[in-house]
C-alpha cells in the first residue's frame, strides 16, 4: 500500500513538471524563458514529493514509520524523473509534435487541403 502511494506521488510530480515545462516550450521560442520555466518546473516537482509524503504521514499517523522511509528511498529517483520530464517537455516534446504535424500535413489527401 505504501509503495503504491509513493509511486502515485512520483507520477503526479513528474506530470506536473512535464505540464509546466511543455507549456513553456510551446509558449516561448527562445532559450532563456524555456530555461527559467524548466528550473521552475524542476523545483515545483521536487518540492511536491516530500509535501505529499508529509501530508500522507499527517493523515495516517499509524503508518508514518512505513511512509517516511519509503519516500526517502525514492527521493533520488523522483529528482531524476522530474528533471528528465522537465527537459523532455521544454525541448523535445514540441519538436516531436511539430514533426508529426508536418508528416500529417504532407500525407493528407487533397480534399482535406481544400
Amino acid at each position: 500500500m505504501v509503495e503504491q502511494g509513493v509511486w502515485t506521488a512520483t507520477v503526479v510530480c513528474m506530470t506536473v513538471s512535464l505540464s509546466i515545462s511543455f507549456w513553456a516550450g510551446h509558449r516561448f521560442k527562445t532559450v532563456w524563458p524555456k530555461f527559467a520555466f524548466f528550473l521552475i518546473a524542476c523545483v515545483i516537482g521536487i518540492f511536491l514529493f516530500p509535501l505529499f509524503g508529509g501530508l500522507w504521514a499527517g493523515t495516517a499517523p499509524q503508518q508514518e514509520p512505513l511512509i517516511d522511509p519509503a519516500f526517502r528511498k525514492q527521493f533520488w529517483t523522483v529528482i531524476g524523473g522530474v528533471v528528465a520530464m522537465a527537459y523532455f517537455g521544454a525541448w523535445r516534446l514540441q519538436k516531436i509534435i511539430d514533426s508529426r504535424r508536418k508528416k500529417i500535413a504532407v500525407s493528407s489527401p487533397l480534399w482535406v487541403k481544400l
